[in-house]
């Protein structure tokens, strides 16, 4: 059978959401079939903590990952420094009520993208996922453009990533 003028959603994008608000991680999952949903099957799996994400990013394929900010006992910073030290490339985009500045932590270093809530929207996620991937890329390339991987991950990481 022909199918006219209509596409099949043949692709699964699988993004973690990091949240320990429950009803805060049910508000932004809207946004992110805004983002996707037209194009793929959108699986959004969540989590409450930083802990728990950086497990299933170690055993698991996920397109992106959604940190609410202030959402984990360790700062972001520290959770994205380990999760690259696994070689987890996962595109990251920290979203946040709080302005870019009010956080001390260097995010970009480690690939990921700041969001804040108010200018939240499915067009803007898209593009911050294509941003933290463009620094992902941008992080593991030499003086000289040559591309470097990330370290294969031989071991899962721990539970509670050393401070």
């Amino acid at each position: 059978m022909m199918n006219f003028g209509m596409e099949t959603k043949t692709t699964h994008y699988r993004v973690l959401v990091v949240d320990d608000n429950s009803t805060g991680r049910d508000l932004i999952e809207p946004y992110i079939e805004a983002a996707w949903g037209n194009l793929h099957h959108v699986e959004v799996l969540m989590t409450p903590t930083l802990d728990e994400a950086l497990n299933l990013l170690s055993t698991s394929n996920f397109a992106a990952l959604i940190i609410v900010w202030k959402s984990a006992i360790y700062p972001a910073g520290v959770f994205l420094r380990n999760m690259r030290g696994y070689g987890i490339r996962t595109p990251v985009v920290i979203i946040s009520n709080l302005q870019r500045g009010d956080i001390r932590d260097d995010i970009e270093a480690s690939g990921a993208v700041f969001l804040n809530r108010g200018m939240l929207s499915g067009v803007a996620l898209r593009d911050a996922v294509s941003s933290s991937l463009r620094l992902i890329n941008t992080a593991q390339s030499n003086p000289d453009g040559v591309k470097r991987r990330f370290p294969f991950r031989s071991k899962p990481p721990p539970a509670t990533p050393p401070v």
